[in-house]
């Protein structure tokens, strides 16, 4: 998950504010392929969600990651582990 800081969202709520965007969007974070130096973030303001986003609201601010996006170790297991009872 992205965490922002009540700094950030404040920023962030201005900014979309300004834009006539504060009730109707969000802030979608995503990771691109960026090819020798590894993989690139990026964020954009987006007015939807699509399925399997991960959604939060932080201070306020509503923020959507898409499931490529969240980090390996984030993402559902599929088929779920198994696990074994303890003797």
């Amino acid at each position: 998950m992205i965490t922002l800081t009540e700094t950030a969202a404040d920023r962030l709520q201005k900014i979309m504010t300004e834009k006539g965007m504060v009730d109707t969007h969000g802030l979608r974070v995503f990771v691109k392929g960026g090819g020798c130096g590894g993989m690139q973030y990026g964020m954009t303001f987006d007015d939807g969600e699509r399925d399997g986003d991960e959604v939060s609201r932080q201070h306020g601010m509503k923020v959507v990651v898409d499931p490529m996006s969240t980090p390996p170790h984030r993402r559902p297991q599929l088929p779920p582990r198994r696990t074994t009872a303890a003797p």
